[in-house]
């Protein structure tokens, strides 16, 4: 038996915000969650591209979206309604944060336009253009410079904001990150990383990383990896900031971060969400040291939400195909090595790999629930009657 091991549901705003507009919907998706055993939900407070669900004083609203596709929704405050929704049904609620991404790359929205020296630089090639400027999955997802002192000032008013005025069982941060490894080479993060590493002149950008013509492909400067370190320390700070806002607004309130369940890039985005006594032997060179496991995320959050996103369930041996770490059993029992216990560690699963599928679903619903604390499901657009069904069943076999 696996007693307090716990089911949770994300519904996500854009892909459910139809349903989510209606008050009869929110009492039949929580009725839904509470019957078939469901403990918590995640919603949104702030999605990828800057905008509140929630009545914020600072940041723009939903329905302030410069297509008008949320138009609807003006003067809703989603936070407070289903915040209320939760505590109706006995169900702990988590309020997800998007937090250094805030614009659209289609829209020419007010607030960027205000805020565009917040955004992250990109490296730039010798002979001009630019290295790849997308998130990895959504290159409309406009990301700003963690390190920049007003952006980060900006985001820790709104966790401040949330935790004050809704008081939720948990924050999650989500893209509390760098986009990727060619940002942020502004001047602002070229000098704060001079300074760290107390040299008398600016770093400049190919001494970190460089174009080589010749072989076609992005090389490593001679400061890569006190780079590396820095930008992760620039997170962990950020994180602790964090913490001591939401321990200050609402003591009661829990932390917790989202991450892709793959560990081995994310030193790209400067996210060192393992544990800094973490058991795993076989991590990128770049990974290695006191510095670096000084920088360690897992160590200042409640829980970590690792997204076990892959298609294939159980670990190939020497079959071909898919890599050891490529599958939900991979990606789950791995993470688990790298908190090594330091706080709770939720795996995920999307739905959408399962579709029509429940016998599918119910087995890597107990892979996860075999290598941590519960098994979150992500997203609520894909349920139906047969995954409620499911889930019920699932839950009760458990207690």
């Amino acid at each position: 038996m696996m007693i307090n091991k716990t089911v949770c549901l994300w519904i996500d705003f854009m892909a459910n915000d139809k349903m989510l507009f209606s008050e009869k919907e929110q009492h039949r998706i929580f009725l839904e969650a509470k019957e078939s055993g469901i403990k918590e939900i995640v919603i949104d407070g702030k999605i990828p591209y800057g905008f509140t669900t929630y009545l914020s004083h600072s940041a723009p609203h939903v329905s302030s979206f410069s297509d008008g596709r949320y138009d609807s929704w003006k003067g809703r405050d989603l936070v407070r309604e289903l915040i209320h929704r939760g505590r109706e049904y006995g169900l702990l609620l988590w309020v997800k944060l998007d937090i250094f991404t805030e614009g659209h790359k289609d829209f020419k929205d007010k607030f960027w336009d205000e805020k565009k020296s917040w955004g992250v630089t990109f490296l730039q090639m010798e002979g001009g253009g630019s290295s790849h400027k997308g998130e990895q999955g959504n290159i409309k997802t406009m990301f700003v410079n963690p390190a920049h002192s007003e952006v980060q000032h900006y985001e820790l008013g709104i966790v401040e904001e949330v935790a004050k005025q809704y008081n939720p069982d948990g924050i999650i941060l989500d893209r509390a990150r760098y986009p990727n490894k060619f940002a942020d080479f502004s001047k602002e993060s070229l000098q704060q990383f001079s300074n760290w590493v107390r040299l008398p002149r600016e770093v400049e950008g190919r001494e970190i990383l460089y174009y080589d013509e010749g072989e076609n492909w992005w090389r490593e400067g001679n400061m890569y990896h006190e780079w590396v370190i820095y930008r992760s320390r620039v997170i962990k700070e950020f994180i602790v900031k964090v913490k001591e806002r939401i321990q200050s607004a609402s003591p009661l309130t829990k932390l917790a971060l989202y991450t892709g369940a793959w560990y081995e890039t994310s030193y790209e985005e400067g996210l060192n969400w393992a544990s800094s006594n973490h058991m795993l032997d076989k991590i990128p060179h770049i990974c290695k040291g006191d510095l670096y496991c000084s920088t360690s995320l897992a160590d200042e959050v409640d829980r970590i939400f690792a997204g076990c996103y892959y298609p294939e369930i159980y670990r190939l041996r020497g079959t071909g195909g898919a890599m050891v770490e490529d599958t939900v059993e991979g990606s789950i029992s791995r993470a688990k090595e790298l908190i090594n216990g330091a706080c709770e560690l939720y795996g995920g699963l999307y739905l959408l790999h399962y579709h029509n599928d429940e016998k599918k679903l119910e087995q890597a619903m107990e892979v996860i629930m075999s290598h941590s604390d519960g098994v979150m499901l992500f997203d609520h657009i894909y349920f139906k009657k047969s995954v409620w069904e499911l889930v019920t069943k699932f839950v009760n076999n458990r207690v």
